[in-house]
């Protein structure tokens, strides 16, 4: 696998949460991959680049390798959790598919070039947003480096869920308000919400919106 490494805030947090194994954390789904077939749909040719926005120590990018995709972005803001993504997917990525940035999503700048990726994956990354700076600069970002006809496939909290999340506030959404952040750029496709079922029984609901870049 490629590596790319930098400096960032939120290191110090993140390696701490992911200090512990995949399978206690939150947000894990124990294999399900809610939002797989939402990615397959969007992502037809095993080409297509991909990038795991908050990939974590597995996210999605397993399956995805499994299934044969040759172009994935795995961007995270903690190296502990890249590292133990690099120990579960080295003995399957021997054509070096997956480039790992260690970067928080807000600084990946001139990583990625523009109009590049094909779908934008994002289970739980972007509600930690709260300072309006921030979503904005990371909405500027999603419609900078997706291609037109791409897709940002987009999952936070619904409206009605937690408040916080490992430690941090967060926002919470609708379908509607969701799309209303990138309706400039984007039409929205589909929609669904569920409830997520935390390795200690908690039901947190969610909300998922695929999202597709207009063309000029």
């Amino acid at each position: 696998m490629k590596d790319i490494s930098s400096d960032f805030s939120g290191e110090m947090h993140w390696d701490r949460i992911h200090s512990v194994s995949e399978d206690s954390l939150s947000w894990n789904e124990n294999n399900k991959y809610s939002t797989l077939d939402l990615i397959i749909s969007c992502a037809r040719n095993r080409e297509d680049i991909v990038a795991d926005i908050g990939c974590g120590q597995n996210g999605i990018i397993i399956p995805l390798l499994k299934m044969g995709y040759k172009r994935m972005l795995a961007i995270d803001v903690s190296k502990k959790a890249l590292d133990n993504l690099t120990a579960k997917v080295s003995s399957i990525d021997r054509q070096h598919c997956v480039t790992l940035i260690n970067r928080n999503i807000l600084d990946i700048g001139n990583l990625i070039p523009d109009n590049y990726v094909k779908v934008w994956h994002d289970r739980f990354t972007f509600h930690f947003l709260v300072d309006t700076d921030h979503m904005e600069k990371y909405i500027c970002l999603a419609q900078k480096k997706t291609v037109n006809g791409g897709h940002i496939v987009l999952t936070t909290y619904a409206d009605s869920g937690p408040e916080t999340c490992s430690g941090l506030p967060v926002r919470r959404y609708n379908h509607n308000s969701l799309f209303s952040l990138f309706r400039h750029e984007f039409e929205l496709l589909s929609y669904r919400y569920a409830d997520h079922v935390t390795p200690e029984g908690s039901v947190k609901p969610y909300v998922s919106v695929v999202l597709r870049k207009k063309h000029d």
